[in-house]
């Protein structure tokens, strides 16, 4: 799984060789290096289903009854904790960029991820939370009724979504760029 992710989220693509084969336009060379936009959502698919099969959703639970300040947390936890979280990235990207609904609850993994980013065990770790947290909040909105092609929004709706990303900005802006 964690190896999916990488080639997931990486996507190598051999500008070089490509061009040598006569292949220079950069959308040609996605569509030709096999890891695109459709294969990319196929195989976030299979991930994201296998991680439901095998119950990594519950690394959630896991992790918030062994979060202790003073105590380590076993270091399997927290690297099945990365790679959910990684995956509801993924799933989450893919759901905004194709109009399909995803199939991960992301509300279930805010209960994680400020108490991860505390963590402070990676120098992206703060990073990888604030990235989901900034997923869920575009998610809920594009979800909306109001995103769908309403004529007109809702004004309570539009203040609940600016207020949501000014509170997420203003905490990411304080652990981030401190």
């Amino acid at each position: 799984m964690r190896a999916l992710t990488l080639l997931i989220l990486w996507k190598p693509v051999q500008h070089a060789a490509l061009c040598a084969a006569g292949i220079t336009d950069p959308d040609a060379q996605e569509m030709a290096a096999k890891v695109n936009a459709f294969s990319g959502s196929i195989l976030g698919g299979v991930m994201i289903r296998t991680a439901l099969a095998i119950s990594l959703p519950s690394i959630i639970s896991t992790f918030s009854k062994s979060f202790s300040p003073t105590i380590a947390i076993a270091p399997q936890v927290v690297s099945d904790l990365r790679l959910w979280l990684w995956l509801c990235v993924v799933d989450s990207h893919g759901a905004l960029t194709t109009g399909r609904s995803g199939q991960v609850d992301i509300q279930e993994a805010l209960k994680a991820t400020r108490l991860f980013a505390s963590l402070k065990l990676q120098p992206y770790d703060m990073r990888l939370a604030a990235t989901v947290e900034l997923y869920a909040t575009a998610k809920f909105a594009v979800s909306s009724a109001w995103f769908a092609g309403a004529r007109s929004i809702a004004p309570h709706e539009l203040r609940k979504f600016n207020k949501d990303l000014d509170e997420w900005e203003e905490y990411v802006s304080l652990k981030i760029y401190v």
